[in-house]
């Protein structure tokens, strides 16, 4: 994102990866000694200092008085015969069986754990997937306020 707004502040790709990316990913290693440690916290921080010079963050508190609210819209819709047999052939996968089974077998007691994470998004979606097929009458579009972020 730095390289589009502003090309050539980070150097070339080459040097990019040689400077930077390459002495922060080996300080990240388990097997890294002391020195590469070092040396990948010191590249970091190098890097987190001249991209943080053209971020601009700003927070929730101060976005939310000049935009206006979220709005969220829920459309209802029937699936076409291509988007249902592709849905079926999903659910009914070697994969999604077993991470459906996993998820019974190991389930994790941290929110943030990453396997959770997909675990519970795979079961939005099929817990969404039966709503999208049926055909309802009077389904209409909706509006709903939410926070941002």
């Amino acid at each position: 994102m730095v390289n589009f707004a502003n090309p050539g502040v980070l150097g070339d790709a080459t040097t990019f990866r040689r400077y930077y990316e390459i002495p922060i990913l080996r300080g990240r290693e388990p097997t890294a000694s002391d020195e590469q440690r070092m040396l990948g916290t010191d590249r970091s921080a190098k890097l987190s200092e001249k991209v943080n010079q053209f971020i601009l963050r700003r927070t929730n508190a101060l976005l939310s008085n000049h935009l206006p609210p979220k709005i969220v819209e829920a459309v209802c819709c029937r699936l076409t015969d291509l988007q249902a047999n592709l849905y079926r052939h999903f659910i009914e996968s070697k994969n999604v069986k077993q991470v459906l089974q996993g998820s019974e077998a190991s389930r994790s007691t941290n929110p943030r754990d990453p396997s959770r994470q997909r675990q519970s998004n795979l079961m939005k979606r099929k817990i969404r997937a039966p709503m999208m097929k049926t055909k309802k009458k009077g389904c209409r579009k909706t509006k709903q306020k939410a926070t941002m972020w």
